[in-house]
């Protein structure tokens, strides 16, 4: 059983320094790999959606999930505080605009059952704007 507000408190959960697959509750580093992303949906992750924690969380109950998540540079916008409570009883992170900022977070490569998924969880529905984006060097983005 999770104390309800140790597991509030510990928001955002720990976050990687760098690119990864989350497989099936496992991380594996992925600078320098190749993944092909063509049927998946890119995604930007705030807060708890970068931690393969909280992936766990959503995800894993749902059967095996395989998400890619490169860690990008997204320029033009900072992460804040939401400006509302979490169902579990943290303040989330968002996004929002902010010329001349630019931001470490991941983009989630979500595939079509994920994506509904995560629209349903969040309510809301995000896609990459892809000119605002750096992907690490290691990285490489097969689309």
């Amino acid at each position: 059983v999770i104390d309800p507000v140790a597991h509030a408190k510990s928001y955002p959960f720990a976050i990687p320094d760098f690119s990864f697959v989350f497989d099936a509750g496992e991380v594996r580093r992925i600078a320098g790999t190749v993944i092909d992303r063509r049927d998946r949906v890119p995604v930007l992750a705030a807060g708890s959606n970068q931690s393969p924690e909280q992936l766990a969380r959503k995800y894993h109950p749902f059967g095996r999930a395989v998400i890619p998540a490169d860690r990008v540079k997204l320029h033009g916008f900072d992460v804040v505080y939401a400006a509302h409570l979490s169902s579990y009883g943290s303040i989330p992170a968002t996004f929002q605009a902010s010329p001349g900022t630019a931001v470490t977070v991941f983009v989630l490569w979500l595939d079509e059952a994920q994506l509904a998924l995560a629209t349903m969880v969040q309510r809301v529905r995000v896609r990459l704007v892809s000119d605002r984006i750096e992907p690490e060097p290691l990285v490489t983005l097969k689309l």
